[in-house]
């Protein structure tokens, strides 16, 4: 299923921003081999996938904490000295 990039509103057009999807993403994601021009559409099933695995990715670099994990446990146990 595709969702729609560009959402009208007011009488503007209003584009989201997928900047932030990795080069290795972006066919999946849009259908295009490069970033040049204009997407109108994006597949909702990679979009998922994209997200869940940018986040894995943060989190497994430390970029990205979620707060208040601390009381479930303690990252530093489980490392090997």
């Amino acid at each position: 299923m595709r969702l729609p990039v560009i959402k009208d509103g007011q009488g503007s057009q209003a584009r989201l921003d997928l900047s932030w999807v990795p080069q290795r993403w972006w066919k999946a994601v849009t259908g295009r081999h490069w970033r040049d021009g204009t997407v109108v559409t994006v597949e909702r099933r990679y979009v998922a996938m994209c997200v869940v695995s940018c986040v894995m990715i943060e989190l497994k670099s430390g970029d990205l904490c979620i707060a208040g994990n601390e009381q479930f446990s303690d990252y530093r146990d489980q490392l090997v000295s």
